[in-house]
């Protein structure tokens, strides 16, 4: 992913250089200018180590940050909260985080982002898909973007998973079905209905199939829309998942 990411990257000095010898003094005088290229080539630091899974909590009304991440004791906005002292020197936490401050090292805060959207519902959206909200299209959440540009580790289940209710979230947005996250409304019952039942076994499932997709393919046909499409690749991702042996 970060190969594919670093293509839309800006031209690096080196670049530059290379584009302004080849247009000023022809592609024969390129070789003996490679010592100055190479000086001129920026310190690139080895890329951290690329995690296997993401968590991401998002808390739809939680609590302040002036209460938790970024308190201001001593100010008119500040409140009660005071400031406690972390792991990390000169970074404090509110007074109601005291077992998460001794855990600061590990974590990473983010005091600097600011937003011109103060609605909730637009600033949601935003967060979600670093995008503001627009009628006319809908821009896919972080877990579509990760499994459409650094593909599934297992590909019989899902890239993504959301928990808890997808109301307004913007799911996979523009992308393709195949990149849609997973919904699971409640964690401790998990995907419903992932079972077949007793009566219909694999071979009679197959059978079912073969005729439904007989029955759709003249309107597949003629109405070979991206709604249709998607409706269609869909069901298939859903039959994958009840096949896979490692659900």
């Amino acid at each position: 992913m970060l190969t594919q990411l670093a293509r839309t990257a800006e031209p690096t000095r080196r670049r530059f250089l290379e584009s302004l010898a080849r247009t000023a003094f022809g592609v024969s005088i390129l070789p003996y200018a490679e010592s100055l290229l190479a000086a001129s080539a920026p310190v690139v630091a080895a890329p951290a180590v690329k995690a296997e899974h993401v968590i991401y909590l998002f808390m739809n009304g939680a609590m302040s940050h002036i209460d938790t991440f970024d308190p201001k004791p001593g100010t008119e906005s500040g409140g009660e909260t005071t400031a406690i002292q972390t792991g990390v020197p000169g970074l404090s936490l509110g007074n109601h985080l005291p077992l998460l401050a001794k855990q600061m090292n590990r974590l990473a805060v983010i005091r600097s982002m600011t937003t011109e959207t103060a609605a909730h519902q637009q600033a949601v959206y935003l967060m979600r898909t670093s995008y503001k909200e627009i009628g006319s299209i809908r821009h896919p959440f972080m877990g579509a973007w990760l499994t459409e540009v650094d593909g599934r580790k297992n590909k019989d289940l899902p890239g993504s998973v959301i928990i808890g209710s997808a109301n307004r979230h913007p799911g996979q947005g523009y992308l393709s079905a195949e990149v849609a996250p997973a919904p699971v409304a409640d964690p401790k019952s998990g995907l419903q209905n992932i079972k077949s039942p007793k009566y219909l076994d694999e071979r009679n499932f197959d059978k079912r199939q073969r005729l439904i997709s007989r029955f759709e393919a003249d309107f597949r046909k003629k109405y070979a829309t991206t709604e249709v499409n998607a409706y269609r690749d869909f069901y298939r991702e859903a039959v994958k998942l009840l096949q896979s042996p490692d659900l």
